[in-house]
């Protein structure tokens, strides 16, 4: 196929903070969310994707051991460029810090955040970024 032509295949996945398909991932101890993110980083070189636009990515969250998921998912997968946009981000004594991931096989050449609302903790929002 022409190089011209080629296509470019993407994924869309919701992480849901590594938990699998409990109800919160407060639940899970560290093995338990690596092992969920074994199982996404198989699905992904599965499907052969250019570009994996993730949801509910945690940078640092206590709530999953502050195990940062897009390094992590980056590694396993063998992708080159990462984006992270956190949008959702607590201090203090349970710290949360969240939001939005993207894995590239081409480089990122630029990037963007934006949160739909102000709050801190809540907010939806969505990254923008040219590939």
């Amino acid at each position: 196929m022409n190089a011209r032509h080629r296509k470019t295949r993407l994924l869309t996945f919701n992480i849901a903070h590594g938990r699998g398909l409990s109800l919160y991932q407060g639940f899970h101890k560290s093995p338990r969310i690596l092992r969920n993110l074994d199982r996404i980083a198989t699905l992904i070189r599965a499907t052969g994707a250019d570009i994996v636009a993730l949801q509910e990515v945690d940078q640092s969250s206590h709530w999953n051991k502050h195990i940062d998921l897009l390094s992590y998912l980056r590694e396993a997968t063998d992708y080159g460029w990462t984006y992270m946009s956190v949008h959702n981000r607590r201090e203090g004594k349970r710290p949360l810090a969240y939001g939005n991931g993207l894995l590239a096989q081409h480089p990122i050449e630029d990037a963007e955040t934006q949160a739909f609302g102000r709050a801190p903790l809540g907010e939806k929002g969505f990254h923008y970024a040219e590939v």
